[in-house]
């Protein structure tokens, strides 16, 4: 049986493959790669700002009013997923991370982004309970009975901001590291058996934090947002958001660290020193959204950004 786990919006079930262009052309006209087709529009389609409560559907199923969490399905048949579980989460989910197998189950990570919806009234941004990243797991032989296995205290932030991990990084092999995009502090963690003691995929052990001055912090305008592992595990690459993704940030006239992506020695941290490409302004203004493993490259591997169009 395949599994397939994805990101919610709060309380709404996201389809796979069904990414509606904000264009108002059919879809004949619209553009398109040749090897990806649209095969039309969701009854209920999500959005930023939400639907009315109570009129959500998953699978044929009215979502509660409120609900947030993470639906799982079954792809055996792709032409018609059926929902098997949904976990309820104590912030929602934006973003999930399959860790790997471990005693018969699927171990994911699921993240809340910026926790905005998860908040106990201590601070005025920075919500302590929102400070984590879950872990859940799904039984390969009973996808049915899927739960939160436990949640992963986060270190950070420095500053008063909002929690949460926007995007996880998971490598595995003899390398075994997993590491979160984490509002002004980036967590990285060893899950695995490796050079450190300690750390599996259920319960991760924490290595080392990174920050970086003016990014994620409070005033900076933004947040750390992606994080991704070179192929053979040395370097950890690391992109913010500033402006946040809705503001017109990284354009032309904007500095440097603004259009930057951020290099460093994955197995401590250490920020790579300039003659090996620490720091790199992306063009134009182009903002690397999320970033990829695309493919290997002799013996290191390549690291590439998803670029956002700023708008301006």
């Amino acid at each position: 049986m395949r599994l397939l786990l994805r990101r919610i919006i709060p309380g709404v079930c996201a389809l796979v493959l069904l990414l509606p262009l904000p264009a108002a052309a059919e879809h004949a006209a619209r553009p398109h790669t040749p090897n990806i087709h649209a095969k039309g529009h969701s009854p209920h389609a999500s959005s930023f700002e939400g639907l009315v409560d109570g009129v959500r559907h998953c699978d044929g199923q009215t979502v509660a009013a409120g609900w947030e969490g993470v639906h799982v399905f079954d792809i055996s048949d792709p032409s018609d997923p059926s929902l098997m579980a949904s976990v309820t989460l104590p912030c929602g989910s934006h973003t999930l991370t399959v860790a790997g197998i471990s005693a018969g189950n699927l171990i994911v990570y699921s993240n809340n982004s910026s926790s905005s919806g998860c908040v106990d009234g201590t601070r005025a941004n920075d919500d302590p309970v929102g400070d984590f990243m879950d872990i859940i797991a799904v039984p390969l032989a009973n996808p049915a009975g899927a739960s939160l296995l436990r949640r992963e205290p986060l270190a950070g932030p420095t500053t008063d901001i909002r929690t949460g991990c926007h995007d996880a990084a998971v490598i595995r092999g003899t390398v075994n590291l997993a590491a979160c995009a984490s509002a002004d502090t980036v967590n990285v963690w060893d899950i695995g058996d490796n050079s450190t003691p300690g750390g599996s995929i259920e319960d991760p052990e924490l290595l080392y934090t990174i920050v970086e001055p003016g990014i994620g912090t409070a005033g900076s305008g933004g947040r750390w947002h992606s994080a991704a592992f070179t192929w053979d595990g040395k370097v950890l690459v690391l992109g913010w958001e500033p402006g946040g993704g809705g503001l017109p940030e990284c354009e032309q006239t904007d500095p440097a660290v603004k259009k930057s992506m951020f290099f460093y020695d994955a197995a401590t941290g250490s920020k790579l020193r300039p003659v090996r490409g620490h720091q790199r302004q992306l063009p134009g203004r182009d903002l690397g959204h999320r970033l990829h493993r695309p493919g290997q490259s002799g013996d290191r591997g390549v690291v590439g950004p998803s670029a956002a169009r700023t708008g301006r």
